[in-house]
């Protein structure tokens, strides 16, 4: 939430406004590690860059996920239309980018103050075997 806020602030008071916390559409992506938003080979990209990187780069594939759909979540009227929307997203019911958004997700990244990234770490993404990361609450 709180890089969301840094990156995008439009789309963050939006999602608050709405009342739509990341519990409801993040904890998918953690606890699959984004594979029911992207196809299998898209979500090994991010995967590629995510096991070279400290997990909060995580937050930021999140993020930048958002931005790939902030045109349909600015413009819905009310919670029930953005989770439609994440519904769609998480289904495969829409085409996301994932090149796009896994570099833009190195790219901002690596332009978040490390504050930021410190608060990330400490919502529970952790490394599973091989390095991998693992969904929160799993692994070592």
């Amino acid at each position: 939430s709180r890089t969301l806020k840094f990156w995008d602030p439009a789309l963050w008071m939006r999602l608050t406004a709405l009342t739509t916390p990341p519990e409801l559409y993040a904890v998918s992506w953690a606890v699959t590690l984004f594979a029911d938003a992207f196809s299998m080979a898209d979500v090994l990209r991010v995967w590629d860059y995510a096991a070279g990187l400290p997990r909060a780069y995580l937050a930021t594939v999140a993020v930048s996920l958002l931005m790939e759909r902030r045109f349909d979540l600015m413009r819905a009227p009310e919670q029930a239309e953005t989770l439609i929307v994440f519904s769609r997203l998480n289904a495969g019911g829409t085409l996301v980018d994932a090149a796009r958004v896994a570099e833009r997700a190195l790219w901002m990244f690596q332009r978040t103050p490390s504050a930021l990234h410190t608060a990330a770490s400490r919502m529970g993404w952790k490394r599973g075997p091989g390095g991998l990361p693992a969904a929160p609450g799993a692994g070592p």
